[in-house]
């Protein structure tokens, strides 16, 4: 025990002698080089400056005038010891003449500087002998006192009274050798101060050690009597501290705090022993502060600390408060001893001890409070009220030496934190030994009022007033929280009220700081201390009010606030008005509210009312707040706020009359419909006007709620709730047509996006388009479900589609896609420039494009008449006929289509593609005619052609292809229209190639009366007479095929018009050789000798006819064709009359044949005469003519 402070005192004297000595060896040294300065050695001399051209000076200066270069002369009259000789003056050839100009690119040499010497190091041999043999002389001197003390404690001879007698007279030879080294240093310097301390020291430790023994081991003297002989033991050191050094003293102070230790410290009574501790550690502050000792007062406070916790160790908290206490004050007086003028250098300066000492002490005592508190709350009492008052007292020592400028703020701020999580750990640890008590709740709001005057009190340097502001506010207000949380019942008084008094508290804080604050608006403390008040008072509401008023509580808070930030500006307070608004639509929202007033617990019209004044409060609050011109977003997002609450309203009234409370129930859609409506109806109030300049929450406020509404009508209704393809649940509409529910669900939003993008295009065009397109969606919709509610009514639901429903849907397209083109075409005719007529010129192409699809996927395909898809059982002859028309219809719309999306002269893709559409449709609706004419509603039954249909499909798009071709090139029109006519005779002109081969098909394979795949039945004289005209009336077509304008392929078109209209020529005659001989068996009766004479006869006779016109045409096809005639009569008669026919028809059917072709070869001379002189070919009238036809064509 005392070996260890003999040690620290040791090092402690020769750290200051160590100092010292290298003090004087750099005075030695510093008095040695003034008196003794060696000449430094002469600079050599600079090398010659290279040859430059002279910088000549405007002016010459006169011989007369000093120049900067002139030397100056030696001084006589100068000190003979100079520290340096001066430089011997350049020869007379080297200085510059008098009328020589001055030269800017000399340099003039630096002075010479004299460096001081540098101190000499400090050998290893100088320091042993020294300091090195001084420690070791002081430890073994020491160590042999306690030794022999130890030793002779075992010698039976040497009884206790000597050895104790010859233990002190060993310290008084010490302490007088140390006397006396002292004194012979003093007379004959420079001496040893070191071995004079340690001697004494030497000799303080074995009187100590010689009383330790007396009590102790001996037990000679009680320990009373050894703590009087310890304490004179250091006060003797103390005194010989003023001797010796601090070293001393720290030996002194260190061991009188043991002395409790070495004298049985478990006997001591409490006070006892606390007036002791006390009484050495204020003796141990006093000699630090007196001397300036930073190491005494350093182990002073250590060891009071070491005390505290021997305190709280044996759970003695009064003693341990009372040591902590003088822990803190003691290191807070070091802070009013100034540092000397003369301090010298150390490890631990008295000046860094006065500078975060007291700041340290403070903060490290209230740290270790804590353990006080956790050490009282097991106890049965709960006494709490020292551990409070000892923190509130720290709390005002850090506040007092904040206010003084000796302690830190982060000292006070560590003080508070230490007082709040003093009460947390209380509570916590006492919740599971019993009840707080009474005197709880009195003693935390004393301390949150301690805190706030505390905080206020400080008024520090204006660099740490935010974070006492912070550690106060958040004292105060978390202390408060406590007290009203802690309470059994969180709704009583006893909870609420403590939390409006915090309220007013941290007010009035907030008011005091703003007196001494540059800028109140943005001040930080005011921010904390406002903040903490508007906090206690939204948590006062959640405590004060019952569930049902808690939004409006919150509303009439955020007025309240509303009006202290227009009154006093603070930044927070705007910050608290949107907290509340923002905590009223919470509890608006909350089931708390809702669920009671839908279930009858509290009367709806209770409930609403709160939400009206909810709404009226935030909208008095945003009033307020832009009348002031303080902070429009707070004022856009109060607003918002009042709106949101408005919704909640009509949303719960919705609901209650769902439920059938007032006599009408309404269905999900329907409840649905109208929310969809009260949000994009308080989205579209919401959006900015024209001539407002709104902040964030103003600029997307209106617009959130619009999303909200067209996303909740989309998915809700247009979804999920849908009357056709909704799920469960899903609505059911009944009433008129248009004026039902699907108007409320669909129309009526769309009419409000639209209604929004009118008012946001010209300065949000982005904005604009999102409603513009989804009101585009929701209408069409809404069209969609008109029409398949005017087919089904409330059975919307059902899976059946029936043809003419779907056609409807189909014209539905392509209405919508007309309406589109005719408007923007409408508003272009207006203005052009305008945002929304172009963004609807650049988009009718696309949507036609859309329309065009869907309805041509509908008529020609899934739910085409004649092959689609679609249940044949369900359709009849009416509604057949309907969606027939349909086909009409359509052709007419897309017709209408292509015209409106004529708006220029270019290239069109989307009018290209309605103009092909229209075609379609209206070579579908052709086809579906004649089906229905033939079967009626059976016509999608898969029945092969019945009677003439199929010669009528067959010459159908022939038909179509030449008259619109015909209709076309007639019709007039400007230059767009014209564009318009030039795409669809582009389309006849590529289409009349496949209805000329369709008809060839048609009429000579697959209908062919007699030999057809699906023959047509003539079955009466006028069916027979019907189809040779139709026969003809293909021939007719065929042969002005090539007469459609810009036909594709002209070349072979004429030609192959040529072929097919002799063709269709052969084919009716043949057919009218064979119905004359059968009649309606035409298509299984077996052909007749005659009947096969006649057919050569007629086809030689047309053979005849086609060479003998060509020949006077002079068209080389009919005489090909004549030609390839006869060879197939040839093949005919060769092969089939010889065979089957009599002698006597065969033989007149070979000499008819030969006469025909003699005949034929007769007339084909006869009707191209020779040449006369001079013209090589004759060119009759027929032939220029045929020839001009063909040059007509080929231009075309």
């Amino acid at each position: 025990m005392a070996f260890l402070p003999l040690g620290i005192w040791v090092w402690l004297q020769a750290q200051r002698i160590d100092a010292l000595t290298r003090r004087v060896a750099e005075l030695e040294m510093q008095l040695f080089s003034a008196r003794h300065i060696t000449k430094p050695a002469e600079a050599p001399s600079p090398a010659p400056a290279p040859q430059q051209e002279e910088l000549l000076l405007t002016e010459v200066v006169p011989t007369d005038v000093l120049i900067l270069d002139t030397p100056i002369p030696d001084a006589s009259n100068d000190l003979e010891e100079t520290l340096a000789a001066p430089p011997p003056a350049p020869p007379a050839a080297d200085r510059p003449r008098m009328h020589s100009p001055l030269l800017l690119t000399e340099v003039t040499p630096p002075a010479p500087t004299q460096s001081e010497p540098a101190a000499p190091k400090r050998r290893l041999d100088q320091w042993l002998a020294e300091s090195g043999l001084a420690w070791a002389s002081g430890i073994i001197l020491a160590m042999a006192a306690i030794w022999g003390v130890s030793e002779a404690t075992k010698s039976a001879w040497f009884t206790p009274p000597v050895r104790l007698s010859l233990a002190l007279v060993l310290g008084a030879i010490m302490l007088s050798a140390s006397q006396w080294t002292r004194r012979d240093g003093i007379n004959r310097p420079p001496g040893h101060p070191l071995i004079s301390a340690l001697l004494a020291g030497a000799a303080i430790v074995v009187l100590y050690a010689t009383t330790w023994a007396a009590h102790g081991i001996y037990h000679f003297v009680d320990w009373p009597t050894a703590v009087a002989f310890l304490t004179l033991s250091t006060l003797a050191l103390i005194g010989l501290s003023f001797l010796h050094g601090q070293a001393l003293g720290v030996l002194a102070i260190a061991l009188a705090l043991l002395a409790p230790a070495l004298a049985s410290a478990n006997l001591w009574p409490s006070w006892a022993l606390t007036i002791y501790v006390a009484l050495v550690s204020g003796g141990g502050f006093s000699l630090a502060i007196l001397r300036r000792w930073s190491w005494v007062a350093l182990v002073t406070i250590g060891g009071l600390y070491f005390w505290f916790f021997a305190a709280i160790a044996t759970d003695d908290v009064r003693r341990a408060l009372a040591l902590i206490s003088l822990a803190s004050l003691g290191g807070l007086l070091t802070a009013f001893r100034a540092a000397a003028a003369d301090e010298a250098k150390a490890n631990l300066t008295w000046s860094a001890v006065r500078d975060v000492g007291p700041s340290i002490a403070v903060s490290v005592s209230s740290a270790l409070l804590i353990w006080a508190w956790l050490v009282v709350a097991p106890t049965p009492a709960g006494a709490l009220a020292g551990p409070a008052l000892i923190s509130i007292f720290h709390v005002a020592l850090a506040s007092y030496g904040v206010r003084e400028r000796k302690i830190a703020p982060a000292g006070l701020v560590i003080a508070i934190g230490a007082v709040v999580i003093g009460f947390m750990a209380y509570l916590r640890a006492r919740f599971f030994y019993g009840d707080l008590g009474l005197g709880f709740y009195p003693t935390v709001l004393v301390a949150a009022f301690s805190i706030f005057l505390c905080a206020l009190y400080a008024n520090p340097h204006r660099t740490g007033r935010a974070l006492i502001a912070a550690a106060g506010a958040a004292g105060v207000a978390l202390l408060t929280v406590i007290v009203a949380t802690s309470r059994t019942d969180w709704h009583s008084p006893a909870a609420w009220a403590p939390l409006f008094a915090g309220a007013v508290l941290t007010y009035v804080a907030a008011w005091y700081a703003e007196r001494t604050a540059q800028d109140r608006k943005t001040n930080t403390g005011v921010t904390w201390w406002a903040g903490a008040s508007a906090a206690l008072v939204l948590l006062g509401v959640e405590s004060a009010f019952g569930p049902e008023f808690r939004t409006l509580g919150h509303a009439a808070a955020a007025l309240f606030f509303s009006i202290g930030f227009v009154w006093r500006g603070w930044r927070v307070a705007g910050w608290a008005t949107l907290s509340a608004g923002a905590l009223s639509i919470a509890q608006a929202l909350s089931p708390a509210l809702i669920g009671p007033t839908l279930d009858g617990t509290f009367p709806i019209w209770g409930g609403l009312l709160i939400f009206a004044t909810v709404a009226v409060f935030l909208f008095s609050a945003s009033t307020i707040i832009r009348r002031g011109a303080t902070n429009i977003s707070i004022a856009e997002g109060l607003s918002a706020a009042s709106v949101i609450v408005v919704l909640a309203g009509v949303f719960v009234a919705l609901s209650w009359i769902a439920e059938g409370k007032i006599g009408v129930a309404l269905d999900d859609f329907t409840e649905a419909s109208l929310r969809v409506l009260a949000l994009m109806a308080a989205g579209l109030t919401l959006l900015p006007r024209v001539h407002e300049t709104p902040g964030l929450i103003g600029a997307w406020r209106g617009h959130v709620l619009l999303a909200l509404g067209i996303t909740y009508a989309l998915v809700v209704a247009g979804l999920g709730l849908n009357p056709w393809w909704g799920g469960p649940g899903h609505g059911v509409i009944n009433g008129a047509p248009t004026f039902n529910t699907l108007a409320v669900a669909f129309a009526a939003p769309a009419a409000l996006a639209f209604a929004a993008a009118n008012r946001l295009y010209i300065r949000q065009r982005t904005f604009g388009r999102i409603y513009a397109v989804a009101g585009g969606v929701l209408a069409l919709i809404w069209l969609i479900m008109e029409v398949r509610h005017a087919f089904h009514d409330a059975e919307m639901a059902s899976p059946e589609t029936g043809l003419f429903e779907s056609a409807c849907y189909a014209i539905a397209f392509l209405a919508f896609a007309l309406m589109v083109a005719v408007v923007a075409r409408m508003r272009a005719r207006r203005t052009l420039i305008r945002p929304f007529t172009e963004d609807l010129m650049h988009s009718m192409r696309s949507v036609s494009w859309a329309a065009i699809g869907a309805s041509a996927f509908i008529l020609l395909a899934a739910q085409h008449p004649i092959w689609g898809a679609q249940d044949s059982d369900a359709s009849n002859a009416f509604s057949t006929m309907l969606a027939v028309l349909a086909q009409a219809v359509a052709g007419l719309l897309a017709l209408a289509l292509g015209r409106a999306l004529s708006v220029s002269e270019q290239t069109d893709t989307a009018r290209f593609a309605a103009a092909c559409a229209a075609v379609l449709f209206t070579w579908s609706f052709g086809h579906c005619a004649i089906g229905w004419l033939h079967h009626r509603g059976y016509m999608d039954n898969g029945d092969a052609p019945y009677a003439l249909e199929g010669i009528a499909h067959a010459l159908w798009p022939l038909i179509l292809v030449i008259a619109a071709a015909q209709l076309t090139r007639m019709a007039p029109g400007r230059e767009t229209t014209r564009q318009y006519l030039f795409d669809l005779q582009a389309i006849w002109s590529a289409a009349i190639w496949p209805a000329l081969a369709f008809a060839g098909l048609g009429l000579w394979v697959l209908y062919n009366p007699w030999w057809g795949v699906l023959p047509a039945q003539l079955s009466t004289p006028f069916g027979a007479v019907i189809a040779i005209a139709a026969y003809l009336g293909a021939a007719t077509l065929s042969y002005v095929a090539p007469d459609v304008p810009h036909v594709r392929g002209m070349k072979w078109m004429v030609p192959a018009a040529t072929i097919a209209y002799a063709a269709h020529i052969f084919v009716a005659v043949t057919l009218i050789v064979r119905w004359l001989y059968h009649r309606d068996s035409i298509a299984t009766a077996s052909a007749g000798e005659f009947e096969l004479w006649a057919y050569s006869g007629v086809w030689a006779i047309l053979a005849a006819a086609s060479l003998i016109a060509g020949t006077r045409i002079n068209d080389p096809v009919l005489r090909w064709i004549g030609l390839a005639l006869f060879a197939v009569t040839i093949v005919k008669v060769l092969a089939l009359d010889t065979a089957r026919l009599s002698t006597l028809v065969r033989i007149g059917s070979f000499l008819g044949l030969g006469a025909t072709a003699a005949v034929a070869t007769w007339l084909v001379r006869r009707s191209r005469p020779a040449p006369g002189p001079g013209d090589l070919v004759t060119v009759t009238p027929s032939a220029r003519r045929e020839r001009r036809r063909v040059r007509r064509r080929t231009s075309q």
